[in-house]
């Protein structure tokens, strides 16, 4: 059976506790530091190296997988995807946060663009991040009824973009043809 005992020394305000285990062989003893050992490490090592996890990277748009550990920051993840932020992208979740404390689905960035839209008579230019073609038109305050719709309305808007609208077409009226009169 094993047996435990307690020493107290005290040495001035300093209270020492001595716990001695009697029973055990030193084999005994030396294999529990060695189980103690693997167990500390095999908790450490998890926490430390972090889980393999893959996450989808949103880049305006255009989607990007990246293999990763689930300890690494939203800014780890965006360099080993290669993918570099201006001053004015906005990045969700924020890039300090570990990918486990997350929370998120995806990380998604929102870039900057400043662009133009013009329909010939009329231009305008402003600056979004993360918007569309149709959100920049609407934002220019383009009426987009009366102009013919870009195939790319909901394309994601780049730096330096220029939208040009075109007007529909004034149908053409016909007169009915006239008959001379007597």
């Amino acid at each position: 059976l094993l047996g435990f005992a307690a020493e107290t020394l005290e040495y001035g305000e300093t209270v020492f506790t001595d716990f001695k285990v009697s029973g055990l062989t030193d084999k005994d003893k030396i294999a529990g530091v060695i189980i103690l050992i693997v167990v500390l490490i095999s908790a450490t090592s998890c926490s430390f190296f972090g889980k393999d996890v893959t996450i989808t990277v949103n880049d305006n748009g255009n989607a990007v997988s990246v293999d990763g550990k689930d300890n690494m920051t939203v800014d780890e993840i965006l360099k080993k995807a290669g993918i570099t932020l201006s001053a004015r992208d906005t990045v969700e979740p924020e890039l300090s946060k570990r990918w486990s404390d997350a929370g998120a689905g995806e990380v998604t960035v929102k870039r900057y663009a400043k662009v133009t839209v013009t329909d010939g008579t009329y231009t305008q230019q402003i600056e979004l991040v993360g918007g569309t073609v149709e959100q920049a038109i609407t934002q220019a305050g383009f009426d987009i009824k009366q102009y013919e719709t870009p195939d790319n309305m909901k394309s994601y808007l780049t730096n330096g973009m220029t939208i040009t609208l075109v007007k529909h077409k004034e149908p053409e009226t016909t007169a009915a043809p006239t008959t001379a009169q007597p």
